[in-house]
């Protein structure tokens, strides 16, 4: 019985088709790959823990920073004013301390003249007690883009014994993005170039 021909160009040219489909597929698939774990990473870059009604960092719930980051502003900011001008004589130092870790230097010096003055020492001294009131709407942020500028028109109340003085004021600066740090700074914003204006006492 003759045994059947083989084409041996024939058989290398569909091993060769055979080897080049596979490398083809291999190298599509590396990739697409490679673009998925890409756009992952980017995704997890620009996402953050999101805030529930009290303004407080909730764990494992996850959304994206550019959608929420402005109500993360409006928060940082609103704690640093109520850390840094609302306390008493009992937690002046404990309040005062947590404000120093939202912002840079620019408080800090602010925070410096007003113990160099013996402001603290004086509300630990004689009772007094001091509140602010920050409406929400006059928290402005400016831009889309860091740093972000701010603007916070606030009132502010100083009380001791029966008598209470009444201040509004407006504080401005700029906020930029750093690390993390739960619970002293959960957002990651920091303040910069912070500034105290137009302090008027309400007759």
């Amino acid at each position: 019985m003759e045994k059947p021909k083989i084409d041996i160009y024939k058989t290398l040219i569909v091993n060769r088709m055979v080897v080049w489909g596979l490398t083809i597929a291999f190298i599509v698939s590396s990739a697409i790959f490679a673009f998925s774990i890409n756009d992952l990473y980017a995704r997890q870059l620009n996402t953050v823990l999101v805030l529930d009604t009290d303004g407080e960092v909730i764990p494992m719930k996850w959304m994206q920073r550019d959608e929420n980051i402005k109500v993360e502003i409006k928060d940082h900011l609103e704690k640093f004013h109520t850390y840094f001008y609302q306390y008493d004589a009992f937690n002046v130092e404990k309040s005062l301390e947590k404000a120093l870790w939202f912002g840079d230097n620019s408080i800090e010096q602010l925070y410096i003249k007003r113990k160099n003055d013996g402001w603290y020492t004086k509300v630990s001294s004689y009772g007094i007690k001091q509140t602010i009131e920050i409406l929400p709407e006059n928290i402005e942020i400016l831009g889309n883009n860091e740093p972000y500028s701010f603007r916070v028109k606030a009132g502010l109340s100083i009380t001791q014994d029966d008598q209470t003085v009444r201040y509004s004021f407006e504080t401005t600066g700029l906020i930029i993005f750093v690390s993390r740090n739960y619970p002293l700074n959960p957002h990651g914003l920091l303040i910069t170039r912070f500034a105290e204006n137009n302090r008027i006492e309400i007759k």
